[in-house]
């Protein structure tokens, strides 16, 4: 029935797309933006579809996870208890508004496939077409969307030339699918919809960026790509033109991250765009079969992202330098394996930690690995997930203080790239941590040590710092910054240093921030970093106050 058709919240009056020499379709700004503005919403992808490992922690309608606090406190263990459906045995809810909501939507259509094949569960791509199947014969797809979905870019000929192992994989999950779903849509027409999804999908992640599946529709997969974009993709946040209440999972939201000019257009980056040159280019070609030729990539292989840093012992002798040079890019092989063999085991990071410890101390010993040249930022951070996973969070407070300070500030720009929010949150989650412990060790805030004062005054910093970047400019209306506000307002009512950092703000500001470096210095230190990195690193490090 009609009336059964949920409706589409769509938004994109800051957008226009045509084609364009070369680019195919693309999507251009209508009128000049600010940054932070938003530039399209979409409420309802087509296809939506948790990872296979998400489904034992998350809500199989709302997202969030069985560990998720929600904003920062003084006491952070806030877990729910998930319930598991009664029907299938695979997904789980966190109550039963969730699970109507979701059982209306499409569980209904599925619950029983999922019950049938339990305890196997179907792999996350053939979940996501299976669904979309489903609600396409039961008269669940907004209209039009169907069509304009099989108008995406596929790339089945290329894939299909291509062959291999994915060319394989890719024809097990359209006959699976087309097994499972029990569709009388065409074999051939299923591979096309699950090789659309392959090249076309944003990663689904939390409001704090932490990946958790993909999403999918056709209005946002027009974006072209650029390795120096002007626009991010963020999730969970409302349409600009709706007062704050109830975020669509799933809805993708588009936002420009810099002031974006009228008839310019809009692009994101497909990849990690602080990769090196040909790293890109090859994972584009691999992923996407095109060769990059925007504005970063025309500049050649002469920038940050590719260049070792060049000391002058190195420069004064040129056959040592080619040595020297020659023994770092093998370092960075094996560093770069070994990420890529961590990353192939997600949620694991905590038994590697000596490994990462390891090939960290050789990209140091080099004395010409920057701290922001890859793979040196990926490995950091998978070493914070696994110290963050063995409750190493003294530890942690160390690594992701580099990030945040020393490291992300070169590779992304802006203070309010989603990224270094992202690491903003996650070093002011560990600094309430930290005091949690130091309470329950001492008993005492009046007998605290002097680090433990400083993360007392640090984390009021961090709050406000967060608080200010989040409301400066274009505000985005989602639930990163529905946790920033609660969490600004908790901190500023419950934590007993917070009336010592107002009266004086300044003094503190400037102390925090060297107590901090003081302790990123000395953990560099401890990692074999020569100090002339160490002092690069400095002259590109952030500010605490925002800009």
């Amino acid at each position: 029935m009609a009336s059964d058709v949920p409706e589409q919240v769509f938004q994109d009056t800051n957008v226009y797309t045509r084609r364009t020499p070369g680019r195919g379709n693309a999507t251009f700004c209508s009128k000049n933006v600010k940054a932070k503005s938003q530039l399209m919403y979409v409420a309802k992808p087509l296809i939506v579809a948790l990872e296979t490992a998400e489904l034992l922690t998350h809500c199989y309608f709302c997202f969030r996870t069985s560990g998720e606090s929600g904003l920062p406190s003084y006491s952070l263990e806030q877990a729910r208890s998930l319930k598991t459906c009664s029907g299938c045995k695979v997904v789980r809810f966190c109550d039963q508004k969730c699970q109507r909501q979701a059982w209306s939507a499409y569980h209904r259509l599925e619950c029983k496939l999922f019950a049938r094949l339990h305890p196997r569960i179907l792999p996350t791509n053939v979940r996501g077409i299976v669904r979309l199947l489903k609600q396409q014969e039961a008269g669940k797809l907004a209209e039009g969307e169907w069509v304009r979905l099989l108008a995406l870019e596929a790339h089945l000929d290329q894939l299909r030339k291509e062959g291999g192992e994915r060319w394989e994989d890719l024809m097990l999950m359209a006959q699976a699918t087309k097994s499972y779903s029990g569709s009388e849509q065409s074999l051939e027409l299923i591979l096309r919809l699950i090789c659309i999804l392959t090249v076309n999908a944003f990663t689904l992640t939390s409001p704090t960026l932490d990946p958790l599946g993909l999403a999918l529709h056709p209005s946002t997969a027009l974006l072209n790509h650029s390795c120096d974009p002007n626009a991010f993709v963020r999730f969970q946040v409302l349409p600009a033109s709706q007062q704050p209440g109830f975020a669509e999972p799933g809805g993708i939201s588009i936002h420009a991250l810099r002031d974006i000019s009228k008839n310019e257009e809009i692009t994101l980056s497909y990849v990690d765009n602080t990769l090196p040159l040909e790293n890109r280019r090859g994972e584009l070609m691999e992923r996407y079969f095109f060769r990059c030729s925007c504005n970063l990539c025309a500049r050649g292989s002469n920038t940050t992202r590719d260049n070792l840093h060049q000391t002058n012992s190195m420069l004064s002798d040129q056959n040592g330098s080619n040595l020297l040079a020659s023994k770092s890019l093998r370092v960075g092989r094996d560093a770069i394996a070994l990420l890529l063999d961590i990353e192939s085991h997600p949620g694991m990071e905590q038994t590697r930690v000596d490994d990462l410890n390891s090939i960290m101390a050789d990209l140091a010993g080099t004395a010409v690995w920057p701290l922001y040249r890859y793979p040196w930022p990926q490995l950091r951070h998978l070493l914070l997930l696994g110290l963050l996973s063995s409750n190493r969070y003294s530890e942690a407070l160390s690594q992701s203080a580099i990030l945040m300070r020393a490291v992300y500030p070169v590779m992304h720009e802006q203070q309010h790239h989603p990224i270094r929010m992202a690491q903003l949150w996650v070093l002011l989650s560990i600094c309430l941590y930290c005091l949690e412990a130091g309470i329950q060790g001492d008993g005492s805030i009046g007998e605290a040590s002097s680090r433990f004062r400083m993360l007392g005054l640090l984390h009021c910093v961090l709050i406000e710092f967060i608080y200010r970047v989040s409301h400066e400019g274009a505000r985005i209306n989602g639930a990163f910054e529905d946790s920033i506000d609660q969490a600004y307002k908790t901190i500023a009512s419950v934590s007993s240093f917070w009336p010592e950092y107002q009266q004086k703000k300044g003094t503190v500001i400037k102390a925090t921030a060297l107590w901090l470096d003081n302790q990123i210095h000395d953990q560099l230190r401890k990692e074999g970093v020569s100090q002339e990195i160490i002092d690069l690193s400095s002259r590109g490090g952030a500010t605490l106050t925002p800009s």
